[in-house]
């Protein structure tokens, strides 16, 4: 059973973010960095929360960042994959959530997405992945990925 907490700071976005745990006991963000340090979210280094929008379309980019900027959370735009995984690598925190977009040229959303879960956990970096379709297939691609 996982239990969600909001930040009291922040309005909800209807996916609680903040602190959770697992029934394993597993916080969110528990995952070493180099040398056994803890890799840090956006929200612990700077009090707001970032939600990275993977997405090639320039226009979905707008409709997140009008929505969810209002709000108090800070959008960062990336326009596909590769573009994101550089930016996870330079940085040294990571995004609160990101929402990734399925259908991209290059490195496709679910492709970006095992990319991610090689490397972290979805109890460490939670992503929402955004698409137009709605085959059982493509939904079950992405729950795979």
């Amino acid at each position: 059973m996982m239990t969600l907490q909001s930040p009291p700071h922040l309005p909800a976005l209807g996916v609680s973010s903040g602190t959770a745990s697992t029934s394993a006991g597993a916080e969110v963000g528990e995952i070493e960095g180099g040398e056994g340090q803890k890799v840090l979210h956006h929200s612990e280094l700077f009090d707001t929360f970032e939600i990275i929008s993977v997405d090639d379309n320039m226009v979905n980019h707008v409709v997140v960042e009008s929505s969810l900027v209002p709000r108090g959370y800070q959008v960062t735009k990336c326009m596909g994959g590769v573009e994101t995984l550089n930016l996870l690598e330079t940085r040294g925190f990571l995004p609160d959530l990101i929402l990734l977009d399925c259908m991209m040229p290059g490195m496709s959303g679910y492709e970006m997405c095992e990319r991610l879960r090689e490397k972290y956990p979805c109890n460490t970096l939670p992503v929402i992945m955004v698409s137009a379709k709605d085959k059982e297939d493509d939904i079950v691609k992405g729950l795979k990925a």
